[in-house]
């Protein structure tokens, strides 16, 4: 157990963050949070046994973010579309959101670099231990009072790191903060108890339960396959989601490559099938299977942990992908992290907000499936026989980015 006086807890508070993870997310965090505070210490966490599946397609980029941020990116853009939810000749949608020909690999390089000239510490390895201090009972004085509304109970206070394997020097490093910010997707240390084994001091990598609240009555499709080939037609660069009668497709063209993500109903495919398809029919030499797992995270903070990216969600990127809704996001969180210090109502609204930003996403994509008139297959016969959940009157033009228009016309409610 760590004990702290109140200065010493009040330093660390207000100048230490941690942001753990190694996918775009993350690193559009230390970037964000370095540029928007420079007199903070930022230390980035690369976990490198932690869950998380780097998809490499194309970027999205939001134009207010980079503008807050001074995010400046040398590399052409397009719209992306979306095509033949709504009937099979449906020529489809052009949304307002900007595919960057550059992926998601490279993006991550550029913002590591800009970040570490910016003063962000980076440093890669495994975590071997997770320290929390207990909070000081509240007597009725002054001072405990101070103290309680600094930290939650039991709230995490220190990481022991190891670096070994991934250093020229490497070091068992303890690395102090008054705040982390999880990105490390599915998995966490934070939010998934079973995850991190503090007996045997690493990551558990055979236990899969997770703390989401599955969103089965929103979208069904329950796999996902994953593929690259080479761009032999010479297809533009760009990004489009297409349905198909089977399945749904998210093409991404950059450059030489084009990446796939084929996301289908098992009842209706088995994975045999599927990779044949992928093969045959897009060249794609080697694919990958992967749970698609339409999920929001029951909480989005955690003591004095904050989820973003696939730590808190996972829905299909048929209006927007998960690193948009970490550019929106961080447009907000920076402005929290302002103040001396969090307090427990900021952050309950902070969850709101969360949690309606992600309802809506989820609502958004969902209708996409609610208010299909296709039926050239099984698939999208049974598509049409599902009670969907999905609200359209849970929609706003500022969050979602999506053609409102269009989904109106298809429900006939214009």
């Amino acid at each position: 157990m760590v004990f702290m006086n109140k200065k010493e807890i009040n330093k660390i508070v207000n100048n230490n963050i941690i942001i753990l993870g190694n996918d775009v997310n993350s690193f559009l965090t230390s970037y964000a949070f370095k540029q928007k505070f420079p007199e903070k210490n930022i230390t980035h966490l690369i976990v490198s046994d932690n869950k998380n599946v780097i998809l490499n397609d194309n970027v999205f980029l939001d134009d207010e973010f980079m503008q807050k941020f001074d995010l400046q990116i040398h590399s052409e853009s397009s719209l992306y579309s979306i095509q033949g939810f709504y009937d099979d000749d449906d020529e489809g949608s052009i949304s307002d959101l900007k595919s960057y020909n550059i992926t998601k690999k490279d993006l991550i390089r550029i913002l590591k670099d800009k970040s570490k000239d910016l003063g962000v510490i980076f440093s890669e390895g495994v975590i071997k231990d997770i320290t929390q201090t207990q909070d000081q009972p509240d007597d009725g004085s002054v001072n405990s009072k101070q103290h309680s509304n600094l930290f939650n109970d039991f709230s995490y206070t220190r990481i022991k790191f190891d670096n070994y394997g991934f250093a020229d020097k490497p070091e068992i490093k303890d690395y102090h903060a008054g705040f982390f910010i999880d990105c490390m997707g599915k998995k966490s240390f934070f939010f998934d108890d079973d995850y991190f084994d503090k007996t045997k001091h690493f990551a558990n990598t055979v236990q899969e339960q997770h703390n989401f609240k599955h969103q089965d009555d929103f979208m069904r499709n329950n796999e996902l396959v994953v593929g690259v080939s080479k761009n032999i037609n010479e297809l533009e660069n760009g990004t489009m989601f297409y349905a198909k009668p089977d399945y749904v497709l998210y093409e991404s063209v950059c450059d030489d490559k084009v990446f796939y993500r084929l996301y289908y109903y098992e009842h209706h495919q088995d994975r045999h099938n599927i990779s044949k398809l992928l093969k045959d029919e897009y060249g794609c030499d080697k694919t990958y299977f992967l749970d698609n797992i339409n999920s929001i995270r029951k909480k989005v903070i955690t003591k004095n942990v904050f989820g973003l990216g696939e730590t808190i969600s996972h829905i299909e990127p048929i209006v927007i992908d998960d690193s948009i809704i970490t550019q929106k996001l961080l447009l907000y969180l920076v402005e929290l992290f302002k103040h001396n210090h969090i307090n427990i109502y900021k952050r309950r609204q902070w969850s709101l907000l969360v949690n309606k930003i992600l309802e809506e996403v989820l609502h958004a994509t969902s209708l996409h499936y609610a208010l299909t008139t296709r039926c050239d297959s099984k698939y999208w016969e049974d598509m049409m026989n599902i009670s969907f959940k999905a609200d359209i009157n849970k929609l706003t033009k500022s969050m979602t980015k999506i053609n409102l228009s269009k989904i109106l016309e298809y429900n006939k409610l214009i």
